[in-house]
């Protein structure tokens, strides 16, 4: 597995308010900011995004070397968006529909992510650790060393996706749709292909009899 960059910021960036106005945006800093109004075809390079509310429409956005901590996505339409380079720390993503968008370099850490929509999108060298990505939807993602530590993906959808590789051992997946054909390479725990034996319909009968009697 190829290490995974961080967002590089070498420079400082300056702190300012967001101005819509303006398509790129390079070494910002927006804090303590809501953001408003519908925002499409933005490019942010080398910004930092403390403590920010995002507005309902960000959609076909490029983020380059971007840092969001303590931010709230919720419900924001967020759809063809490419992230690179990025890192999301204590931020909230509940109900975000970033459908058919491309992520490579990121990690999501200590987030909340119920109910986003990340179906069609295609990942590559991203981190989950310890962020709630219960009933979000994966469906037909495309995945390349990814790093999952402590998630919960409980009643997630990964149906179309290929999940040989990638190491659940330590999440909570309890309820996961996925389908045989996607679970070929899957790692798991003892206790965790149990729930998945039993999602495809398979009874695992325990036997509590001494063997070596």
């Amino acid at each position: 597995m190829k290490k995974r960059s961080e967002p590089s910021l070498s420079v400082t960036p300056e702190k300012t308010s967001f101005n819509g106005e303006i398509l790129r945006h390079d070494q910002e800093w927006y804090e303590k900011e809501t953001i408003t109004g519908e925002i499409i075809d933005h490019s942010f390079s080398g910004c930092r995004f403390d403590h920010v509310t995002l507005p309902e429409s960000m959609e076909s956005c490029g983020y380059t070397d971007c840092l969001f901590v303590h931010c709230d996505f919720s419900n924001c339409r967020m759809q063809e968006s490419a992230f690179r380079r990025c890192a999301f720390e204590d931020c909230r993503l509940i109900g975000t529909d970033l459908e058919d968008s491309f992520f490579e370099d990121i990690r999501f850490e200590h987030c909340s992510m119920r109910y986003a929509n990340f179906s069609a999108s295609r990942w590559k060298r991203a981190a989950f650790l310890s962020s709630d990505c219960s009933e979000c939807s994966f469906t037909s993602c495309t995945f390349a060393d990814m790093e999952l530590s402590d998630d919960q993906f409980e009643q997630a959808e990964f149906g179309g996706c290929r999940l040989a590789g990638m190491d659940f051992s330590s999440c909570s997946i309890s309820g996961m749709l996925v389908s045989t054909e996607d679970l070929k390479g899957i790692i798991v725990n003892e206790e965790q292909a149990v729930v998945l034996a039993e999602l495809l319909g398979i009874h695992v009968k325990h036997d509590s009899r001494n063997m070596l009697g």
